[in-house]
């Protein structure tokens, strides 16, 4: 028997099947009656909602009841225009497999490059999580035909900026247009944050007196705090009063100085790496800086991994030649050696 409940504006329609409870919300009553009958008539004949559902509409639910980051509903949106057709009873790993092959041959819009690999199982993750949850959750499938092998990443870009270059490019930061980027950049060098999280900053998640900030709009899609210090928050304070007709609350941090928000930063940023000297140096490599940096002054990898908002140790383990450069510096200093 359906049930089938108001759950603020939406109707919510819950069929039980082979032990199991299968929800649905609709925005009218209406609706959610007419999928239940089908449901049950489909039980009734034994077979499941599976075979009606489509790539595209479990991609539509998924957004709309789970949290996700704003670059996750990108990638959905690219399989919503490949495979959103096919029905979710048919599809194999083959599929994705295929799909993983055409997301390989795209290519960054801005650099006009291959996307990375590292870019390219992202995507097929996003896919993997959408349907893991229509196996685990809506019990719309049996296995998670998304689940496909990765391919092996090679994380040997790990540009690191030397003292000479990160002097030159402070230079050339103070020297720009555009205000913003300085204490964007410095912030970015202090804490390893994502260029992403920074232009969605707001000021009510910036505390000026303590030196820190809250980042909410986040690749995972979870909040962590990242210090402001030094220069950094000097800059920031300075930067602050350029803007001081702005109310605080929930206004962007950084704009441009049209007033445009989230800031348009990557004008700025080539014009001083260029000045600096260093045109092959991303703003990215600033996060791989500020890990390299950390785990060289003796933090731990999960330290490391904290601030940057790993959730796994492996993708941190990347760093772990610094940390293990400052352990056999540390054994030269404490080395025992035989007196002649």
């Amino acid at each position: 028997m359906a049930n089938i409940r108001k759950r603020g504006k939406k109707y919510q329609a819950r069929v039980r099947i082979k032990g199991e409870n299968i929800s649905r919300n609709f925005t009218s009553k209406r609706d959610a009656q007419e999928w239940s009958r089908e449901m049950e008539s489909n039980i009734d004949r034994g077979r499941t909602t599976a075979s009606k559902e489509t790539i595209s509409s479990v991609i539509d639910r998924y957004l709309s009841e789970k949290e996700h980051p704003k670059n996750k509903a990108t990638m959905l949106e690219w399989y919503r225009q490949h495979m959103g057709n096919k029905k979710l009873a048919d599809v194999r790993k083959a599929d994705f497999v295929k799909a993983r092959d055409e997301v390989k041959k795209l290519t960054n819009k801005r650099y006009g490059t291959p996307f990375s690999v590292a870019t390219v199982n992202r995507y097929s993750m996003a896919m993997a999580s959408v349907l893991t949850v229509a196996v685990e959750e809506w019990f719309l499938l049996e296995t998670n035909p998304a689940r496909i092998k990765q391919i092996r990443e090679d994380n040997k870009r790990d540009r690191v900026l030397t003292d000479a270059e990160q002097e030159r490019l402070i230079t050339a930061l103070e020297e720009c247009e555009e205000i913003a980027i300085l204490p964007m950049a410095l912030i970015a060098m202090g804490s390893g944050a994502r260029a992403g999280e920074l232009t969605n900053l707001r000021w009510n998640d910036v505390d000026l007196n303590q030196g820190i900030a809250i980042l909410r709009d986040t690749k995972n899609g979870d909040s962590r705090a990242i210090p402001i210090r030094g220069y950094a928050l000097d800059m920031l304070k300075a930067y602050r009063t350029s803007w001081s007709a702005v109310p605080l609350g929930s206004a962007f941090v950084f704009k441009n100085l049209s007033g445009r928000a989230p800031f348009f930063y990557y004008r700025a940023w080539d014009e001083a790496r260029t000045k600096a000297g260093i045109p092959d140096f991303k703003f990215h490599d600033l996060r791989h800086t500020a890990a390299s940096l950390l785990a060289m002054s003796g933090r731990s990898l999960g330290e490391v991994g904290a601030l940057l908002g790993h959730r796994s140790v492996q993708t941190t383990k990347r760093y772990s030649h610094y940390a293990s450069q400052h352990v056999l510096e540390m054994g030269e200093a404490l080395e025992v050696r035989k007196k002649h």
